[in-house]
């Protein structure tokens, strides 16, 4: 009988780890506090931007294919994820409609804000994605400044999809056909659509995935 109820007690256990959810912004108080142990301490934070990709991508491609494969990641191995970031680098292309182009300062601020404050909530270590090419620079400078004084966490930066298409494009976002061009390439091409599709209910036309 006492083996049994144990038994009990351990798959509860086993099926309430497994229902916490690696979305920050999803979770209860008392759960993310589950959730942090889970994931010992480790955190992701999706970086994307909003600008113009192509003549179809939406706004927000770079940002919504990070998350996307941030959130697959996390399914073989759990880690908590940040909720949308998109206040990168973008002055290249701030006179496209729609594109949000925040000051370096602002940029640097909030960055250096929001992992200060997701170390304060339990993040240990702290996993910046980034997924587009145009944060690299902004980032090596930022992790650099993280040695300017003792801090009781780590950050890391890694370059996903925005940064090429190599490894890192999910299997079940990558075309069933080569992609053709013109506009072929990853930033606006075929590829960052495929990915959209891939991770959202979006309707992007046929055409301009190279079909």
């Amino acid at each position: 009988m006492r083996r049994s109820i144990f038994a009990l007690l351990l798959a509860h256990v086993f099926v309430y780890g497994q229902s916490l959810s690696s979305r920050w912004e999803e979770l209860t108080a008392e759960d993310f506090a589950a959730a942090i142990k889970q994931a010992n301490g480790t955190c992701i934070l999706p970086f994307g931007i909003i600008e113009k990709h192509g003549p179809s991508g939406p706004l927000g491609t770079d940002l919504i294919n990070i998350r996307y494969t941030v959130t697959k990641a996390v399914q073989q191995e759990y880690a908590l994820v940040f909720p949308e970031y998109y206040f990168g680098q973008i002055f290249e292309a701030q006179h496209q409609p729609g594109t949000i182009a925040y000051s370096s300062k602002l940029q640097m601020e909030l960055l250096q804000e929001t992992v200060s404050e997701m170390a304060r909530n339990g993040c240990s270590k702290i996993i910046v994605a980034n997924g587009h090419g145009g944060n690299n620079a902004l980032l090596q400078y930022f992790v650099m400044t993280q040695l300017e004084s003792p801090r009781d966490y780590l950050v890391y930066s890694y370059n996903g999809l925005g940064a090429g298409t190599g490894p890192d494009l999910p299997d079940a976002a990558k075309p069933s056909k080569p992609a053709k061009p013109p506009g072929s390439g990853p930033a606006g091409g075929t590829v960052e659509p495929i990915v959209v599709k891939a991770a959202t209910s979006s309707m992007i036309p046929a055409s301009s995935l190279g079909s």
